[in-house]
């Protein structure tokens, strides 16, 4: 997927860029809801859904403006925009020097804050206009494997971009980290997997930052469920296991 984004964007000759999964579908007025929100800013955001009743196709031009900082901020703390390339329309300039990274399941993660901190304004309309389709096969959908523990690598190069630039917002990237790492668990825990060392480097970042996580926005499932992986690991994920 990358290598194809990436070749787009080369021979990409207008002003706009939006990125479009093969296997997702908009609605049809989605492109000129973007387009009619993007002016005077250089990004603009709608919303996307699993669920095709939630589709939207009411033209709705209500917009919030956001500053790179304000939009980071909704992305590290899963709030309102999303990682995803996809149901965003982006000045093409934005892209000067910045590639989809290839081999990697998380480009998305790995791409889009950069992109954004260039932005002087992001307008942001929640009307859900972008179906993207889940697959089960796909590698971060289906049974636990190594290669999601690539999510960290993007993560603490995330850090190191916010620690320099927005201290501020450190905290939620930690905050997301610790989620996906609770997550995991318990898909590792469900699936059988059993590489220890993994398990242990999980478990050790959930311990690390379990009170701060207890402060955060997310669910208070997901909180009980750290703060058990953080006092009892072994016996959490043996109750993982039986649900």
């Amino acid at each position: 997927m990358s290598s194809a984004r990436n070749a787009g964007i080369q021979i990409a000759r207008g002003e706009y860029l939006t990125f479009i999964d093969s296997d997702d579908y908009i609605t049809r007025d989605m492109i000129e809801q973007l387009y009619l929100t993007i002016h005077g800013c250089d990004i603009s955001v709608c919303s996307l859904t699993s669920e095709e009743n939630e589709l939207s196709i009411v033209l709705n031009a209500k917009k919030e403006i956001y500053t790179a900082y304000q939009a980071l901020k909704k992305i590290f703390s899963e709030r309102d925009i999303t990682t995803s390339a996809s149901a965003k329309l982006f000045k093409k300039e934005l892209f000067n020097g910045i590639v989809f990274p290839e081999g990697m399941i998380y480009e998305d993660y790995a791409t889009i804050y950069k992109v954004m901190d260039r932005a002087k304004s992001i307008s942001v309309a929640k009307t859900k206009k972008y179906y993207y389709r889940i697959n089960p096969t796909s590698i971060t959908k289906s049974t636990f494997n190594k290669k999601r523990m690539q999510y960290f690598n993007v993560s603490n190069e995330v850090k190191a971009f916010v620690e320099n630039k927005y201290p501020r917002l450190k905290k939620y990237v930690r905050r997301r980290s610790v989620r996906y790492a609770i997550s995991f668990l318990r898909e590792i825990s469900a699936c059988g997997f059993e590489d220890e060392e993994i398990i242990a480097r999980l478990v050790k970042l959930v311990r690390r930052s379990i009170i701060d996580y207890l402060f955060s926005g997310y669910a208070l499932l997901s909180k009980l469920y750290g703060l058990y992986i953080a006092v009892c690991p072994k016996k959490a994920l043996k109750v993982f296991k039986e649900k």
